[in-house]
């Protein structure tokens, strides 16, 4: 891909521990999602099709899941590894729960 050499290259000169805790967090994200896959998988009827008032519940816990962390995985991004104050979408995902 175009300027995949580039990104890479300012990847790996990030300092350790901010590349450490992103990845951690889309190591969970992989992990989530896989899972999912699995649970859904697991939920196969014997001509292989899905009821999905059977997954729905859970495929919605698990995209607020994975939601989540990418917003942690953005905050990481754009505000570095220092502590910020809660964003205003924090608050409102906090406040309000999370709707597919």
């Amino acid at each position: 891909m175009p300027g995949s050499a580039a990104a890479l290259e300012i990847y790996e000169g990030l300092d350790d521990g901010f590349r450490r805790d992103f990845e951690s967090i889309i190591d969970g994200v992989n992990a989530m999602a896989t899972a999912s896959i699995d649970v859904i998988r697991a939920h196969r009827g014997p001509d292989g099709e899905v009821d999905p008032s059977r997954v729905s519940d859970f495929c919605e816990n698990a995209s607020c899941a994975i939601r989540s962390a990418l917003n942690r995985a953005s905050d990481l991004v754009n505000n570095g590894r220092e502590t910020v104050g809660e964003t205003p979408q924090g608050m409102a995902d906090r406040l309000i729960p999370c709707v597919a």
